[in-house]
């Protein structure tokens, strides 16, 4: 499953099950309802935790600044 970018057609794919040691850490630190998923594309990397009271996104770069396009949008 790929996300698309809200600003340009470019895509994130989602990469939670390859990278269920995120999904463990994230999900050890927030309520047990949460649902966390993992995009990527290049280097960087999207999580985003979602649970009945909460909804965050943490966007990270191996190198550089994050740009706009990179920012998703629902």
């Amino acid at each position: 499953m790929v996300v698309q970018s809200g600003f340009l057609n470019i895509t994130f794919r989602n990469t939670t099950k390859e990278r269920l040691d995120i999904v463990k850490i994230v999900a050890s630190s927030e309520p047990k309802d949460v649902i966390v998923t993992v995009y990527e594309r290049k280097d960087t990397l999207v999580i985003h935790s979602k649970s009945d009271k909460k909804n965050y996104a943490s966007i990270s770069k191996g190198k550089g600044q994050i740009k706009d396009w990179e920012l998703l949008t629902s």
